[in-house]
């Protein structure tokens, strides 16, 4: 397409997303119309890399990236003509993707994050300036301040990047989708000439940006454009679009102007009207192909299930229609060039590609050989292809002569075992027949069944897995975990009270039981006392099995009260050096260090055991989330699955894994569910939705990728998982009942069930 005609149209869809509700489109003709559909896409890097770990968000829902880039929000309510989602991970410029949403249908979006190399350094005081290609950033001398508006002096890092909009690859690393909010809150379509991007971070990692009153000069190449003046736009990744800030004035060949913040910043001419243009994509006898990259002006959309593309364009506009070889496994269709469209109108434009494509297909069932919707990774050896489907037909253009190997799991979150597929002959359709998405099923487990009037209440498993303990209202009992053989019990009703806690501690050799009202210690292997431990409050053992440390109900806030767990002794009083208003003791990391919950100010403590003093404080995230009251720890104590809550206080349904010795975010998983143990090595959890009959998950915690359903059917309404322990060499996972936990009384079902993991 010529460069005038290129840079003349403009993408799509508009939508304003008003700052108290972002959820809405007010270029909707009925601003409150919404469509639910699910959200799933890839997220690489420059180089084509899948980026893992990222974080994920859209419309209230929130995820994280798998090992293969890929993102699910399931069934989310966006407006009817915009579904947007914000794509972040340490190390990246944010980037954000828009799209028209297939209701009731899959929506596929795809992003390259751009790394944020440091491309310079300035000193704070001085300021500098920073030039990227063509484009520049001049940068004021005293106009910093951090996240919480200090002022910061000092070195500052700056990562920069210019997006050329004549490049071929322009749209790909583009925030939102040209959708846009004017100065005088109206709506408006954008044609771009550029964005540039600058992040700016301190000496110890930290973002900075301007303070108030200080500004920074921003010189864009003119890029084909002649007006005399042009609009500068901000992206809102709170809101996820285009805001008109300012302007910038043609100097020779640049266009320059100012702002007072930093994000990226678009220079667009603003074109309010709107169309849209819609279409299918077939290949030999009318065959929809799912999953094709369609170029409409300078941005691009991905067809869904049917082979259908729909976007939002400006009106009154002639641009080009075409499908990219180099995009699309080697198939096209010629560029083709539409409209003007009227406003509000939409333009059918199909389009037949040739050669076919090579073609995989499969039908996602579930364990009962029904059919399911699902998602589909086909992991090629040169990057990994996606498709899904609400009715689980998948028909995703592959490669063809080369291996690959099929991924991926229901709607109902059942897995999909890795699957070969043998070289497909180029330009053929390969069906593949049902593939069972039914992960979890095929888990060996052995059940152990308590005694009869007896409720479990925790479980335990020693490191290498081969003993497993359950302490109920009267007793503790060890199991071979193997075959099942008891190897001991001993009575625990009338010594301690409501256990809170069960583990297995030096080195395997002691087994210890905590409660509210003390600790009880014995011998692993022959059951007998080792130590007992009388106190009230909230307590733990250390690993090495050498203390015990108590948060006394009657003591002081900022108290622990360490005793022998040999001896039954006390040793001494340690003062934690911080205010701890109703704080909460939370468990031990290691051997040394006590993990606290602060409500005043709200906060999770990392204490010192030997002098008491506050080593680290983790106050939330970046993002204004701030910490909330539950939480399960890691046995390392270094990780914590942390319920987040919003800034406004409210419960937001996000899962956030807390790395609390980096102070940093390992991942997060919008979801409604509790959180029964982590792995010693801080890599899997278990956790069951909220769902009456949900089964129990083995989650990745990095990635919160679904690693298995575990098997747990009910024998009874009370009978469902309560507790669970890994072994410590992550071989086994013991879960018990909770028949007879409430206070009910305990029928014949109460029971540990092992499961073999690795």
């Amino acid at each position: 397409m010529a460069r005038a005609l290129w840079m003349s149209l403009l993408t799509i869809v508009m939508m304003a997303v008003y700052a108290c509700n972002p959820s809405t489109d007010p270029g909707e003709p009925d601003p409150t119309t919404t469509v639910t559909t699910t959200i799933t896409g890839r997220v690489i890097d420059e180089a084509g890399r899948s980026v893992q770990g990222a974080l994920v968000k859209g419309h209230g829902a929130t995820t994280t990236t798998n090992t293969n880039g890929v993102f699910v929000l399931e069934n989310v309510t966006v407006p009817s003509t915009r579904a947007v989602v914000t794509v972040s991970k340490g190390g990246y410029f944010t980037g954000a993707r828009a799209a028209y949403p297939s209701a009731s249908k899959i929506t596929t979006m795809m992003l390259t994050l751009q790394e944020a190399k440091q491309t310079r350094t300035i000193n704070a005081a001085s300021g500098g300036k920073v030039t990227i290609g063509n484009a520049s950033v001049d940068l004021p001398a005293d106009g910093y301040i951090d996240a919480q508006g200090n002022t910061y002096a000092g070195t500052v890092s700056v990562a920069a990047r210019y997006l050329d909009p004549t490049a071929d690859n322009y749209y790909e690393s583009f925030s939102g989708d040209m959708a846009a909010i004017r100065a005088d809150g109206s709506s408006t379509e954008l044609t771009s000439y550029g964005v540039l991007r600058v992040l700016l971070t301190g000496t110890q990692g930290q973002k900075l940006n301007l303070r108030q009153g200080a500004t920074a000069t921003l010189t864009f190449p003119a890029a084909g454009a002649s007006e005399a003046s042009i609009p500068l736009w901000h992206f809102d990744e709170s809101r996820g679009i285009w805001v008109e800030e300012g302007t910038a004035t043609r100097t020779g060949g640049d266009y320059v102007g100012t702002v007072t913040h930093f994000t990226d910043w678009n220079l667009d001419v603003p074109n309010a009207r709107r169309a849209f243009i819609e279409g299918k994509v077939t290949c030999g006898e009318n065959v929809p192909l799912a999953g094709i990259v369609v170029e409409i002006g300078q941005v691009s959309v991905i067809t869904d299930q049917d082979g259908m593309y729909r976007r939002r364009v400006p009106a009154d506009l002639v641009f080009d229609v075409e499908v990219k070889a180099i995009r699309n496994e080697g198939i096209s269709a010629a560029a083709s060039s539409v409209g003007p469209i009227a406003e509000n109108e939409t333009l059918r434009k199909d389009i037949s590609v040739s050669p076919c494509p090579t073609l995989l297909e499969a039908q996602v069932v579930d364990c009962d050989n029904k059919p399911v919707g699902g998602f589909v990774q086909v992991i090629t050896p040169t990057g990994v292809k996606i498709a899904s489907s609400t009715t689980g037909r998948i028909l995703v253009t592959v490669p063809g002569g080369v291996p690959l190997t099929l991924e991926g799991y229901s709607t109902e979150g059942r897995t999909i075992a890795s699957t070969p597929i043998a070289a497909i002959t180029p330009g053929a359709l390969f069906n593949a027949g049902n593939v069972q998405a039914c992960g979890g099923v095929a888990t060996d487990y052995l059940d152990i069944m308590l005694p009869d009037g007896e409720a479990a209440r925790y479980v335990a498993m020693s490191a290498d897995g081969a003993l497993a303990a359950v302490v109920t209202q009267s007793n503790v009992h060890v199991y071979d975990a193997s075959t099942g053989a008891k190897r001991w019990s001993s009575a625990v009703q009338g010594t301690v009270a409501y256990p809170t806690g069960l583990t297995f501690v030096a080195n395997d050799q002691r087994l210890a039981v905590l409660s509210q009202k003390g600790t009880l210690v014995f011998d692993a292997a022959s059951g007998q006392t080792a130590a007992q431990i009388v106190a009230s409050g909230r307590q733990f053992i250390t690993p090495d099995g050498a203390s015990v440390y108590v948060k006394r109900d009657s003591a002081a806030t900022n108290e622990l009260v360490e005793y022998d767990a040999t001896t039954g002794a006390q040793r001494r009083i340690v003062t934690i050096n911080a205010q701890l208003q109703q704080g909460m003791f939370l468990g031990l990391q290691w051997n040394d260090r006590a993990i606290l919950l602060s409500y005043t100010p709200r906060a999770i403590l990392t204490a010192d055991l030997a002098t008491g003093d506050i080593v680290r404080t983790y106050n939330g995230a970046s993002d204004s989330t701030t910490v909330s009251e539950a939480g399960t720890l890691s046995p390392s104590g270094k990780v914590l699955l942390l319920y987040g809550r919003g800034s406004s206080g409210s419960t937001s349904g996000e899962m956030q894994a807390i790395d609390l010795v980096a102070g940093s975010i390992i991942s997060r998983i919008s979801t409604s569910s509790s959180v029964y143990a982590i792995s010693f090595d801080d890599d899997q959890y278990v956790s069951r939705s909220y769902t009456q009959g949900a089964p129990p998950t083995l989650m990745a915690l990095r990635t919160q990728q679904l690693l298995r359903v575990l098997p747990w059917t009910a024998a009874s309404k009370s009978d469902y998982p309560s507790n669970f322990a890994f072994s410590g060499n992550g071989t086994r996972l013991a879960g018990i009942s909770a028949d007879g936990a409430n206070g009910q009384p305990a029928g014949g079902n109460s029971r540990i069930r092992i499961f073999t993991i690795k």
